[in-house]
């Protein structure tokens, strides 16, 4: 018997020495130059599994303080530097999962939240004005958030890498700053309310989940990179409102089926629609003057557009690698085909080339393999280098008399192509421009091809070094 109650007692004594399975506790403070707000924060700790601890922070306007201060909260330099961090160490970040703000509250801090991972529940009971840089980033548990309209600014980067499926973008917002809204992989879907009249740079960039985005009637400006790398977003259908497009605004946006260009847009930014593989239609305004680098490259599914007779300048690269386009006709009124402008379009077998050219400019039709035919308008000057190297179903082409230079490469690997005629005795004619072929094993090598010209010409000269057939004509 004595031995059995030493055992109880023994047992007795272990089990007082062991933590309580969950503990809590409260902190209270106020805070703010006048101790105008306060804070409670309430922790209930788990000692067994601490990953199941929990916490919620409510911060207010205190009593004698409502409508006497602006409820513009505090910064801090740093994110533990907030008083209720403070107080409960790393306690109240690691495990916070709450936050409610009362009324009167009109500012959250920049970096308040910043990696609160935890943190799964935003409730904001008054008429909030701004919201900080940074403010939810690395927020992951958060997976949505009731603004209310009364928000007319969100800072930068305010909720990048949270995990916020959808938001709804307050009515407030005239203009949606700069990088707002960017980098939330987990957001599918935003509506952007009537009255927003402007979308800054980088606003929605790298939002790699955003399917459909609805933008309002409203609408003027989408800024630089505005929605660049939104590789799930399908659609943006473009308000007839908006004025300017800004560069790489849709780049790699690999969903997107195409897109209607507003009329009175002048300009198509460069990059703007760069890498948009899946798009197979874009429509471009009567307005159009501009067309700058690489506005187009990289749409691999896009087969056919129409040039407008408005459009004055087409940059280099402006089409470059649209692999699946057949057919393109360039309006009168563009002097020059600019570099590498279709390099790569290796389904491209029409090309309406005006009499307004008169230049084609380096790589212009690089690797245009399906191309069969070409008619060069008889204004062009130059031929630039690597212009239709790699044209390897290129068999019939007119050199005008006009042409006084041929750049080094033109025709290089052009297989089927196998004569050309250079009419005029004084037409330069560039390194291994033509009758040459390259592989890796043997280098460049000379074709059986045949150059028709006029007598001691530099064609003459140009097949005579290269061993090539040569007939007066």
């Amino acid at each position: 018997m004595k031995k059995l109650l030493a055992v109880i007692i023994c047992s007795v004594m272990i089990v007082a020495l062991l933590p309580v399975a969950v503990s809590a506790r409260t902190w209270k403070g106020n805070f703010g130059e006048n101790d105008e707000y306060y804070f409670i924060y309430d922790y209930t700790a788990d000692n067994y599994d601490p990953q199941n601890s929990a916490s919620t922070l409510e911060i207010g306007v205190n009593e004698g303080f409502e409508g006497a201060c602006d409820g513009v909260l505090p910064e801090s330099e740093l994110v533990d530097e907030f008083p209720w961090n403070e107080v409960a160490s790393n306690k109240a970040r690691t495990y916070l999962r709450s936050v409610t703000f009362k009324d009167g509250i009109t500012y959250i801090p920049k970096g308040m939240f910043t990696d609160s991972s935890l943190l799964n529940t935003v409730v904001i009971e008054g008429n909030l004005t701004s919201i900080g840089d940074r403010a939810f980033e690395g927020v992951t548990a958060l997976k949505s958030l009731v603004l209310p309209d009364s928000v007319s600014s969100i800072g930068k980067y305010a909720f990048r890498y949270s995990g916020i499926e959808s938001i709804n973008v307050p009515a407030g917002l005239v203009d949606i700053a700069a990088s707002s809204f960017e980098c939330m992989p987990a957001l599918k879907t935003v509506t952007i309310p009537e009255g927003v009249k402007s979308i800054g740079d980088y606003a929605f960039t790298n939002n790699t989940s955003l399917e459909t985005v609805t933008l309002p009637s409203t609408l003027e400006t989408i800024g630089a990179n505005a929605f660049r790398r939104c590789t799930a977003l399908v659609s943006a259908d473009i308000p007839a409102s908006v004025t300017s497009i800004g560069m790489n605004a849709f780049k790699y946006c690999k969903s997107l089926g195409g897109a209607v260009v507003p009329e009175g847009i002048e300009t198509l930014n460069e990059g703007v629609f760069y890498g948009c593989e899946a798009a197979t239609s874009f429509t471009l305004p009567s307005t159009l003057k501009t067309i700058e680098k690489e506005a187009f490259y990289d749409c691999k599914s896009l087969a056919a557009i129409t040039i407008p007779a408005s459009v004055e300048k087409i940059e280099l690269r402006a089409f470059g690698n649209c692999s699946a386009l057949t057919s393109i006709a360039i309006p009168d009124g563009i002097g020059e085909i600019a570099n590498y402008m279709f390099y790569g379009c290796e389904s491209l077998a029409s090309v309406s080339i005006p009499a307004s050219v008169t230049a084609l400019g380096k790589g212009a039709f690089y690797g245009c393999k399906a191309l069969p035919s070409i008619t060069l308008p008889a204004s062009l000057a130059a031929i630039g280098s690597d212009c239709f190297y790699e044209c390897e179903n290129l068999s019939s082409v007119n050199i005008p008399e006009t042409v006084k230079n041929i750049g080094k490469y033109a025709f290089c690997r052009c297989f089927a192509l196998s004569s050309v005629s250079v009419p005029s005795a004084k037409t330069l004619i560039g390194r291994y421009a033509y009758g040459y072929y390259y592989t890796k094993d043997s280098g460049f090598n000379v074709a059986p091809n045949t150059v028709y010209g006029a007598k001691n010409s530099y064609a003459q000269k140009y097949a005579q070094d290269l061993g090539l057939n040569f007939i007066i004509g």
